[in-house]
């Protein structure tokens, strides 16, 4: 037993003398965490609405954003007429990961591109008989960003992308593919920590 100790030892010595020298994040390369607040407004069919959310994560460098996002929809909308009262406040919710690269970071005003790759639903409720509808979605949300550097750790964005929203293989009435996505205007404030 002694003798696998001393091996052990041994061996965990010498692990240094073998580290890679080349790696996909150096010794120089600096994560700073941020939080990002949304607010979004978007077309859904043939009526319009907010939607806020947050996004949580860390940067690379000052340029790669990598973390999770989460947005609701905040006012009541008109999807379509279908048999179904369409959403109201947080009845269409998604959420996953959220990517954005800046350029010019150093700049008082900078550019990015971004977007959110994102799992949601959204619930319809029957109005005459029947039962209620959760459809889930799959969210592809691109978007490129005018930002403002406020202070060092502070940004304010302008956004402008589009909302691909997928639902479900299940069929409503009224509800389709296009009237989930469309153009979407985003209003943002990012806070970075170090």
């Amino acid at each position: 037993m002694r003798r696998l100790l001393i091996l052990l030892l041994g061996c965990s010595l010498a692990l240094p003398a073998l580290a890679a020298d080349e790696a996909l994040f150096g010794e120089d390369d600096t994560w700073s965490l941020f939080t990002r607040l949304d607010l979004k407004f978007s077309d859904f069919g043939g009526d319009s609405g907010f939607i806020g959310g947050a996004q949580i994560g860390g940067i690379l460098n000052d340029k790669l954003a990598i973390g999770l996002a989460g947005y609701a929809l905040l006012s009541e909308v008109d999807v379509a007429p279908n048999g179904y009262n369409n959403p109201e406040a947080f009845d269409l919710a998604y959420g996953g990961l959220a990517l954005e690269y800046t350029l010019y970071s150093e700049n008082l005003i900078h550019v990015s591109l971004g977007g959110v790759i994102a799992g949601g639903q959204i619930r319809l409720d029957r109005t005459v008989g029947g039962n209620d509808k959760n459809l889930n979605l799959f969210v592809i949300e691109p978007q490129f960003n005018l930002l403002l550097n406020i202070t060092q750790r502070s940004e304010l964005g302008l956004g402008i992308g589009y909302r691909h929203a997928d639902p479900s293989n299940e069929n409503i009435e009224g509800v389709e593919q296009g009237d989930l996505s469309g153009l979407v205007g985003t209003l943002f404030v990012r806070f970075t920590e170090f």
